[in-house]
Formats: structure tokens, sequence, C-alpha cells
């Protein structure tokens, strides 16, 4: 697979095509704001996906709770972090929040798996392995 022009897609982050799209796209758009503000975000989230939509299908509940737990977690270690990995960290909070995403994410229950492989992927990169192994553990 080629690399990507774009140094922060070109890292060691191994996404596949579609993963980089929407990682590319949520880029364009990333927000300047404090950790605070991603933190109710995800709380939100959180939220929403434990109790859908009329209309929308479940997603898995269980990953939804150790994906936002995951990423609260490191949201705590936020400003340790390079710029570098604090934009990582920012495109996978929003990756998670953004319900359509490579794979919707209410397509069906396993709708939150790429939202899995590309947090667990960002967590390993940002030197968080102790959050990313249960999310790696729990797809496995």
């Amino acid at each position: 697979m080629p690399r990507k022009t774009d140094p922060l897609l070109a890292g060691p982050i191994i996404l596949n095509p579609a993963q980089q799209n929407t990682c590319a796209k949520l880029r364009a758009k990333i927000r300047a704001g404090d950790v605070q503000v991603l933190k109710k975000a995800l709380a939100r989230q959180a939220s929403a996906v434990a109790s859908p939509l009329p209309g929308c299908k479940p997603v898995d509940p269980t990953l939804a709770k150790l994906l936002a737990s995951s990423l609260q977690q490191a949201l705590t270690r936020y400003e340790s972090f390079d710029p570098v990995r604090q934009e990582w960290l920012r495109i996978a909070v929003d990756y998670f929040i953004s319900g359509d995403d490579a794979d919707n994410d209410h397509a069906d229950l396993a709708g939150l798996d790429d939202d899995a492989m590309v947090v667990s992927s960002v967590l390993e990169h940002c030197g968080l392995r102790d959050l990313a192994k249960p999310i790696r553990d729990y797809l496995a």
C-alpha cells in the first residue's frame, strides 16, 4: 500500500485506505480547544451509543464503553504528548465521535470495530499500550 504524502498519515500508524481517508478528513476539520471540550464530547458520545436513537441499530455497548474510557484516560495525559501525538489523539477522539466514519457505527453490531482499530493504533503510537491492549484483546 503506497504511503500518503501527508506526513501525519505517513507515520508509523498503519490504517487501511478507508480509515486513512476518514482520518485525513477529520484532520482537515480538527478543532482547537482544550482537553475538557474533548472529554465532554466523549461523554456525550458514550451516552449516545449507550441509548441509540429510534431507528438506529445498537452498537456493541461493551466496546463503546471501553473506547470511551480508554480515550478519557488518554486525555488525562494529553499535555505530556508532543504536538504530533496530541493531534493523533484528537483525531482518534473525533473518529470515535463520528458515527459515519470508515464503517457506519450503527450499520450493525460490529460498527465500532474500525473505531477500535484506529483508537488502539493511535494509543499504541502515543505509547499508551496499557490502554490499547484491552481494546485489541476485546477484538481478538
